[in-house]
């Protein structure tokens, strides 16, 4: 048998909160040496949206393997149709265990480990939420953050300022926060802690943006054809990424370092040597803080295995036989 989990299901078992405690397990397992999670495979159909991803992990300690199908290309995918799915197979016989779609999965995952690098990048004691963005992936970084850290403003921009209203309305009726949309990247930007969710194809922060201090999380930048930071932004910042060959790889931020333009030593580390703390994190109030994230397959599968557990305590979920 196995079990089906819904998006439905997905969104009735999992809080931010226990996402990024899921998170930091994981990426404590990666220090360690006991998770496996290669770069994802991407196959580009010709002459259509039809490009996929599929992203494996397996993690030792937590007993928990698996892969996530990522479908379709953003701005493409069409209402009603599923692009997002988890397959977890059992850690011993490697059996087909559970099949969950994964939109909302991707979202909070997403969320969840800027929030984990905003623990160990950001400075002590912020207040201040800067988002530029204000898609599904601005959503899960705005639920993330605001979840975590005791905010008293957030500011949202977005090109299409309703979109940027509605969400910041959301946010002070979720969150108590005194969150409103502005009317550009340096209104957003003038904050403690400021996320880029955007399928931008040039920077829309730059260093003449940002204060000493700032902590970024940079999530949009996840192919080579997108670029929300500047290379000269980039270069005075503490950059740190969830894992170094799919990031430069993959991310059209980090072009500079596979051309040459910048250094290999641009990249100070991966998210797992700052959370198993033998790379220390921020080290002074006025550095810049980059957390750059193109996601990769550890995420999903500790979440999805944290959710099959949870629907198997609950009774969520449906089992079919295949």
């Amino acid at each position: 048998m196995v079990l089906l989990i819904s998006e439905g299901d997905v969104s009735s078992l999992l809080d931010m909160p226990a996402a990024v405690q899921q998170m930091e397990l994981a990426f404590e397992e990666l220090a360690r040496g006991k998770a496996l999670t290669p770069n994802r495979l991407t196959i580009s159909v010709p002459q259509s949206y039809g490009t996929f991803r599929l992203m494996p992990s397996v993690l030792l300690d937590s007993k928990a393997s698996g892969f996530k199908l990522l479908a379709g290309v953003a701005g493409h995918r069409q209402p009603g149709r599923n692009y997002f799915l988890v397959t977890l197979l059992d850690y011993e016989d490697g059996s087909i265990q559970c099949i969950m779609s994964a939109s909302r999965l991707t979202q909070i995952r997403t969320g969840a480990v800027s929030a984990l690098a905003t623990k160990y990048l950001a400075r002590r004691n912020c207040s201040s939420f800067g988002l530029v963005g204000a898609g599904v992936q601005g959503q899960g970084q705005l639920d993330a953050i605001c979840s975590t850290v005791k905010l008293s403003t957030v500011r949202v921009y977005d090109p299409n300022r309703a979109k940027a209203a509605r969400m910041a309305e959301g946010a002070t009726a979720a969150f108590g926060v005194d969150a409103k949309a502005v009317d550009s990247v340096d209104e957003a930007a003038a904050a403690d802690i400021v996320a880029t969710a955007t399928t931008s194809t040039s920077p829309v922060l730059k260093l003449s943006n940002v204060a000493p201090g700032t902590h970024i999380n940079a999530i949009g930048s996840n192919t080579p054809a997108r670029r929300e930071i500047d290379p000269a932004l980039l270069k005075v910042s503490k950059l740190v990424v969830d894992l170094r060959d799919q990031a430069v790889q993959e991310s059209g931020d980090l072009e500079p370092l596979r051309k040459g333009e910048l250094p290999p030593e641009t990249i100070y580390g991966e998210l797992a040597e700052v959370v198993a703390r033998s790379k220390p994190g921020r080290t002074s109030d006025s550095e810049i803080t980059i957390f750059k994230s193109v996601g990769i397959a550890l995420q999903d599968i500790v979440i999805a295995k944290f959710l099959y557990d949870r629907a198997l305590t609950k009774g969520i979920g449906r089992n079919v036989d295949l």
